[in-house]
This record gives C-alpha cells, structure tokens and sequence, in this order.
C-alpha cells in the first residue's frame, strides 16, 4: 500500500499529510497503478443497482483465495436490501482473455 487512503475513519484529517508527501507518493502511486490492470464494465441503471453490481463483485472477489487479498477488508460496500428484487447481472470478457476469479454471473 502506497498511502493508506481516504475512505477510512479519521483518514480525511490526513489529507494535509498526502499534499505535503505529494512529490514522493505520486511516482509511487504511479507505478503502483502500471502494475495493475483495471477493468471497465460499461452498464445502464440506476446509481444503487451500480452500487449493488460493485458491492456483488466485491464479496466474490473477498471469497476467492486468489483474489481476496486485493481488496481491503475495511471497505463497505452496497449489497442487495431484503426489500430489494434480486437481479441477475450476465459478465462478459473479450474473447480468449481470463479473469481469474471473475465470475460468469452475479446475483445482485
């Protein structure tokens, strides 16, 4: 982890921390981000069913061995409400690429 972030509790009294450390982080933050490969999934509905299809992803990916690493465990994220009709959210990847841990379908 390059710089703890600012989704956790506290963190934002940090921030006059992270502009002074700016010149050091961002070449981190940089390469840190090279390394990795970030996916796109374009997809219509509404801001809570986006939401949902992240917070989905997200509890997957925090049960697969391979993957669960990469998610912090201190982040909340949004999951289907009771109330809430399931919906079932088809992933598709371009042809011959693999995603480990990436699911083919998510209940959302």
């Amino acid at each position: 982890m390059v710089w703890d972030g600012l989704w956790r509790k506290g963190a934002r009294d940090r921030l006059p921390e992270f502009l002074q450390r700016y010149e050091e982080l961002v070449p981190a933050i940089k390469r840190h981000s090279m390394a990795e490969l970030v996916f796109v999934a374009p997809m219509e509905g509404d801001a809570r069913l986006l939401r949902r299809v992240e917070g989905a992803l997200a509890m997957h990916l925090r049960s697969t061995p391979d993957a669960s690493s990469l998610l912090p465990t201190d982040i909340r994220y949004a999951v289907r409400r009771t109330d809430e009709p399931m919906v079932q959210v088809e992933i598709a990847v371009g042809a011959g690429v693999g995603v480990v841990a990436l699911p083919q379908s998510l209940d959302v």
